[in-house]
């Protein structure tokens, strides 16, 4: 291949004192890459090429079937520049190749192919972090799973989620569920973990083999949980502090008493009062009064089932409603469907956008809020605080939508 006019241009043929008058030293540019993954995607051609001429017998290596396939799609959906990088003498070679094989296959067809391997000399062989787990009896005994998934029963699953106002009680309840989830996986972390340092496992496969069960230990749970509690904790405060108010220090009116008006005299009349004329009209008017109607409330704005569903879980008025989160996905298509639109602000920051045009829809503007991760789903507390959000900055309120036709 590298003497050929379509691969050369990727090798160099240099004579040195050491390789005498008639040989040459082969040699890859440089810049060409060697690693058969990087030819596979830089020039597929080529690799293809270059795994015709391994020795069949090898397990790790494709077999010629595959092989001539391969080339074949590749060559069909190919320039005819590609097409002719494979000249007459490549052609020759592929062709001696492929009756070759044809021989291969029907004298393999009368003889077995691989001698088959006993499973004790491959696990006493191969040194693969699946292997090393081959050894390994068991995890956990039958008492470790009987200790564990009692706790988490008792615990966690069949123990009352916090409800009603957020007050000191509240997150003390919230604090003690977090904590026997916690318990749970470190318990379920503990016996492994052993048996994994009693065997072959290095530092690094013990660490990675328990990631998937260690999600509390990393800094970014730790961050969420804390910024909750600070959160519901600010809440708390905010709810007990009083609003300051200036003492009264004087009772009654606090203005200077206007001097009063002299009383007019009056002549006594001998004649009957004759009512003049229109007073008769003025009393009836003020003893049939007209009533101001009531003011018009303003209009409700029309918003899908799925918005309304999350305007009421934002702007809660019931206990159940607000120890209810939301899913991500549903929060987002909700706020499309109110006229917003969304696109990443870097990180976690989505960045919602309402031109004011959708049906249904409030004042233009944009705001950001964070996704939850690891997991997309919105805990009550940060959805109360993004609804007084959404009504600081946009006037939102519960009562101002409904279902619309």
């Amino acid at each position: 291949m590298p003497q050929r006019p379509g691969f050369s241009h990727k090798w160099t043929f240099e004579r040195g004192p050491d390789t005498g008058p008639t040989s040459f030293q082969l040699r890859r540019k440089t810049g060409e890459s060697v690693d058969q993954e990087k030819v596979f995607d830089e020039d597929p051609l080529e690799w293809c090429l270059n795994q015709m001429q391994g020795e069949p017998d090898k397990q790790t290596n494709y077999d010629h079937a595959i092989m001539f396939a391969f080339l074949e799609y590749h060559l069909a959906g190919s320039s005819p520049k590609e097409k002719a990088r494979v000249d007459e003498v490549l052609y020759q070679k592929l062709s001696d190749l492929a009756a070759c094989h044809e021989m291969l296959v029907s004298i393999r067809l009368h003889r077995p192919q691989n001698k088959a391997r006993d499973m004790d000399e491959v696990e006493q062989s191969e040194k693969g972090v699946t292997w090393k787990g081959q050894k390994i009896a068991g995890y956990l005994t039958g008492d470790d799973c009987i200790t564990l998934g009692t706790a988490l029963l008792r615990n966690f699953y069949e123990a009352s989620p916090p409800s009603g106002q957020k007050n000191a009680a509240w997150l003390s309840r919230s604090q003690a569920i977090r904590t026997a989830l916690e318990a749970f996986w470190k318990g379920l972390r503990r016996t492994p973990k052993l048996v994994f340092e009693q065997s072959d496992f290095s530092a690094e496969e013990i660490q990675a083999s328990l990631a998937v069960i260690s999600a509390d230990l990393t800094q970014e749970y730790k961050d969420i949980v804390a910024a909750e509690q600070q959160q519901i904790q600010h809440t708390i405060k905010t709810v007990r502090t009083p609003a300051a108010s200036a003492d009264q220090k004087e009772w009654g009116p606090n203005k200077a008493p206007l001097p009063a008006a002299p009383v007019p005299k009056t002549k006594s009349k001998t004649r009957p009062a004759e009512p003049p004329a229109g007073v008769e009209k003025f009393d009836r008017v003020l003893a049939d009064p007209v009533v101001d109607p009531k003011p018009d409330t303003p209009p409700k704005l029309p918003v899908t089932k799925r918005a309304l569903d999350m305007l009421s879980l934002m702007f809660a008025d019931s206990a159940e409603e607000a120890a209810r989160g939301i899913e991500w996905d549903t929060f987002a298509h909700a706020m499309f469907d109110m006229g917003f639109s969304g696109r990443n602000g870097g990180g976690s920051a989505v960045v919602f956008e309402n031109g004011g045009s959708r049906e249904g829809s409030t004042a233009g503007g944009k705001i950001i809020f964070h996704k939850p991760h690891p997991v997309a789903k919105i805990d009550p507390v940060m959805l109360h605080a993004m609804g007084r959000r959404m009504a600081k900055w946009f006037g939102w309120r519960r009562e101002l939508f409904e279902v619309g036709p």
